[in-house]
């Protein structure tokens, strides 16, 4: 399953619940890649937010570029991290996505991260092509024998996927709508992200109104 040509999106939080079974040849991802008009890969870059194989209780999280892949830069800066957990179990694997920065956790604990290199020489050769949008890309493949083992043609792979969600930062100084305590709202109505109705403005956070998001800042002198 992907969202190639369908959502993309450029910085911002992934969170994917998921399990998947243990066995031989078992080979799951989670991942990301450029969405096209693209650099072929791996020029273009590669996330992978989730991976395991075989009957291994390891969860993996890796990027690709020419930088780490062709050029063989994979420990300048360290491009990929793995640590124990029971993926056979539900977990929450995530990744945040800055212009600067990529930062990959398990159950909202971090586990890694690979930051943008301030050497130009490093950056002209594909260090960092993490500045452009990327979709998602979930998937069951299966071994054949260069990482994960060879598939076990008997048996039947099952990964389950709970959700996947990603969370985008509201820019500064759009839709922002400044309010005070003692103004009662005698528009559109407006509810709060729990579906609560809002009659007066109160603090500052995200709201719906019309349908629409909106973002309220909210004076201090007025609260």
């Amino acid at each position: 399953m992907e969202t190639r040509n369908k959502f993309s999106f450029t910085y911002g939080k992934v969170e994917v619940r998921l399990k998947t079974n243990l066995h031989k040849g078992n080979f799951p991802a989670a991942w990301m890649m450029p969405q096209p008009p693209a650099d072929g890969w791996p020029r273009g870059g590669e996330i992978d937010i989730f991976e395991s194989i075989d009957a291994q209780k390891t969860a993996y999280h890796t990027v690709h570029s020419h930088w780490t892949y062709d050029l063989g830069n994979r420990s300048n800066p360290r491009s990929s991290f793995s640590e124990q957990v029971m993926v056979n179990a539900w977990h929450v694997y995530g990744l945040e996505w800055t212009e600067d920065c990529i930062i990959w956790t398990v159950d909202g604990k971090e586990v890694g991260r690979y930051a943008k290199s301030s050497d130009p020489n490093a950056l002209a050769n594909g260090q960092w092509p993490f500045d452009h949008p990327f979709y998602l890309i979930l998937n069951q493949s299966v071994g054949n024998g260069s990482w994960a083992k060879d598939a076990d043609t008997s048996y039947t792979y099952q990964t389950f996927f709970d959700y996947v969600r990603v969370y985008q930062r509201v820019p500064d100084g759009v839709h922002t709508v400044p309010d005070t305590p003692n103004r009662t709202i005698q528009t559109a109505a407006i509810h709060d992200l729990s579906g609560r109705r809002v009659n007066k403005v109160q603090k500052n956070g995200i709201y719906l109104r019309g349908g629409q998001k909106m973002a309220v800042s909210v004076p201090w002198n007025n609260r």
